[in-house]
């Protein structure tokens, strides 16, 4: 439970920009978590961090392939994780095109979302780190 707390406030860090913060507590909870999906949870932010900052090749290190699916599956239903796609793409993979595609995508399915302020935080940021690179 301990470590669910510590997840939501680095997820708060992160939305707040405060990523210096957000990374060192995703660092000590993937090294600590024994739990899978709190694991994966915190890969997954750490990695948006890592792109954000430009260190495409160590978000990478994070995932397998099957992490990776994984992580495409969630992307249907959690922002968080279309946004870290859409990090891959427009940080990683420098494809503006694909990037463009997942914002829309997000956007289009804004409705179905059950987390609107997290829709709304994961949005900005997709938002600004696209005319960042304009």
């Amino acid at each position: 439970l301990q470590v669910n707390y510590l997840q939501i406030f680095a997820s708060v860090l992160l939305d707040r920009g405060e990523l210096a913060q957000a990374e060192a507590l995703n660092r000590d909870i993937v090294a600590q978590s024994r739990v899978g999906l709190i694991t994966m949870e915190a890969k997954c932010d750490l990695a948006s961090i890592l792109l954000l900052r430009g260190e495409a090749a160590e978000a990478r290190a994070l995932f397998d392939e099957k992490a990776l699916r994984m992580l495409r599956l969630q992307a249907k239903s959690m922002t968080s994780k279309l946004r870290l796609l859409f990090l891959f793409a427009l940080c990683a993979d420098r494809d503006r095109a694909k990037a463009e595609q997942l914002l829309a995508e997000a956007k289009q399915k804004q409705p179905d979302y059950m987390m609107q302020g997290e829709f709304v935080m994961d949005l900005d940021i997709m938002e600004s780190q696209l005319s960042k690179k304009d």
